[in-house]
């Protein structure tokens, strides 16, 4: 510590909390779970407390006469799928009907396990809807169905669940057998989102889903299954909504999200100490020691061991995480140790990294294998935590085969030139938006074209380097060519006036709009960033590059929109997020 420096403490309301110290210049100088300390130069510094998709910050200002600052921040009020306690998207009713999970199943799918499922409207439960508007509320819990061991065929999901429509929620929570799950949600425009929900022996698997709006029916909702969470709790131990270690799970998966290992030494102690009551802690903390640039593979060992004795060496992630594992560090990567593992695989993991690793695995083998959960290579969708993917009209099943080589990563290929399309569509769009919708393709619809093709083709560390360098190119385009404080402007009075339903956008999407505004004004005044400071400016923001392609292809559709409308600009206010 030099002598013109300063010690400065940034303290979090909760311990679980992720705190940043960052300088003007936008670099993180110290960065942990609960509490950091930095000894700094006098200048102004900003100190934030995140948690999920919520955050706190403060400017502060540190001078040679201080000898110690202490900056405390207020209390962060995340949002989360899992109704605990405390957080912004609590309903009473919700925790209340989550309190039978896993102590008092209300259906019998088959013994040794249980799988609990909770839809939920985290929207205001006592807004008035007409007759009409209520039944397509209603609806929206409707066409979600369920497959696996005992069950003969698929089983709608509204059969084995209780159903409250004037809460909002439907709770499935069964007895089954081990095993892995498909839950598939409601078909939207010809297209099937798909989860795998791998149970073990022993254990309740708990998924937790958000129904956000739909943004083509302001009463209607749809499931966000990127945003879902999952725990692993022993079955017969109720639920509880007070419990800390869901809100460390949360922050966890919080890192994962944005591809980072930033879970410091205590927090890490945490979870290992929490994997024995919910071995999600465990499965979680190994890929956050596999995401650090230099993981700790002593660390590794002991945590998928002991992971491995709560789930199974044969789980599906733990699978994964052994496939990673063999590839580091001086343990032998023979053919057969690699083949012996891969070929483990019954079904696909549920977390995304976990499909990665046994991606690149399979690939580096002489014969790559083609069946199994490896059929769904090429509709795995890379936008989330999760492993989701899509069945679609033109693929039925899941039946399509692995593909063993991926595009050269120096070859921008079709993406390139769809990304140029979409470059021309918006120079037009911006000088005149009348002429680009009707002598173009829609500047939505290119979007949409765009995630189409980025969607389930991101299969292996390079393709995801790549499709990260071409995202960040698309947000760096977007943000100085669109008028987003315009569009901020405008959506905000919609809102306002006639509830902007058919507007609606999800909370990452309203955190992109308002970055993207930001990115907009910075760069009118000269101050554009680098390709890593963007991606390092937006992870701040709590959006990861790697999952927007989606946030994006809506947000072109919305501001297309908003542009093309005439009206008085809104006063300027805060757009809640």
């Amino acid at each position: 510590m030099c002598a013109s420096e300063v010690r400065v403490a940034v303290q979090a309301a909760d311990g679980v909390d992720e705190v940043m110290l960052v300088d003007g210049r936008f670099r993180v100088l110290a960065r942990g779970i609960g509490e950091v300390e930095a000894d700094v130069a006098p200048g102004i510094y900003r100190a934030v407390a995140r948690n999920g998709d919520a955050s706190r910050d403060t400017l502060f200002a540190v001078s040679e006469a201080d000898r110690v600052r202490v900056v405390r921040l207020d209390p962060v009020v995340f949002a989360t799928p899992i109704p605990l306690a405390g957080t912004s998207r609590t309903r009473q009713r919700h925790a209340a009907s989550a309190a039978g999970i896993g102590a008092a199943p209300t259906a019998r799918l088959g013994t040794g396990a249980g799988l609990a499922i909770l839809l939920r409207d985290p929207g205001e439960p006592d807004r008035e809807l007409d007759p009409a508007a209520l039944g397509h509320h209603a609806a929206s819990f409707d066409g979600f169905d369920l497959t696996g061991p005992g069950i003969d065929g698929r089983i709608a999901l509204d059969a084995i669940a209780t159903r409250e429509v004037a809460a909002g929620y439907l709770l499935a929570n069964a007895e089954v057998a081990p095993g892995a799950y498909v839950l598939r949600a409601p078909p939207r425009h010809g297209e099937r989102r798909c989860m795998p929900l791998v149970v073990p022996a022993g254990w309740t698997l708990q998924l937790f889903v958000a129904m956000v709006p739909d943004a083509q029916d302001s009463a209607a909702r749809l499931a966000d299954l990127d945003d879902a969470a999952v725990v692993i709790e022993r079955t017969g131990v109720p639920f509880i909504p007070e419990r800390e270690d869901l809100k460390l799970l949360e922050l966890a998966r919080r890192a994962l999200a944005r591809g980072e290992g930033i879970i410091d030494r205590d927090a890490m102690r945490a979870l290992l100490r929490g994997k024995f009551d919910n071995p999600m802690l465990g499965l979680m903390a190994a890929h956050l020691i596999l995401l650090r640039a230099e993981p700790d593979l002593a660390l590794l060992d002991i945590v998928l061991g002991n992971t491995a004795s709560l789930l199974g060496r044969d789980h599906p992630d733990v699978v994964a995480l052994e496939a990673r594992r063999a590839r580091l560090g001086d343990l032998a990567t023979s053919t057969d140790r690699l083949t012996a593992i891969v070929t483990r695989l019954h079904a696909p993991p549920m977390l995304q990294l976990g499909w990665r690793y046994v991606m690149e695995a399979a690939r580096a083998l002489p014969s790559p294998p083609r069946g199994g959960p490896f059929a769904l290579a090429g509709q795995v969708v890379d936008a989330s935590v999760w492993v989701n993917w899509i069945e679609s009209d033109a693929h039925p099943s899941v039946a399509v085969p692995m593909v063993g080589t991926v595009a050269p990563h120096a070859d921008d290929g079709p993406l390139a030139e769809m990304l140029g399309r979409v470059t021309a569509n918006l120079r037009t769009f911006v000088a005149r938006p009348e002429a680009a919708t009707r002598s173009r393709p829609e500047l939505g619809e290119l979007a949409r074209e765009v995630a189409r093709a980025v969607l389930g083709r991101v299969s292996s560390a390079a393709d995801a380097e790549h499709m990260r360098d071409l995202t960040e190119r698309g947000i760096a385009l977007l943000a100085e060519h669109v008028d987003w404080p315009a569009v901020v402007r405008r959506l905000k009075r919609m809102v306002r006036t006639r509830g902007g339903g058919e507007l609606a956008l999800s909370p990452a999407q309203r955190r992109l709009a308002l970055a993207l505004k930001e990115l907009h004004e910075m760069a009118s005044d000269g101050d554009g960033l680098t390709g890593t400071e963007l991606r390092e400016w937006l992870e701040r923001q709590g959006l990861a590059v790697s999952g927007l392609s989606t946030d994006l292809a809506r947000l072109l559709a919305v501001a297309e929109q908003v542009l093309d409308r005439r009206g008085d600009d809104a006063p300027p206010e805060r757009l809640e997020g």
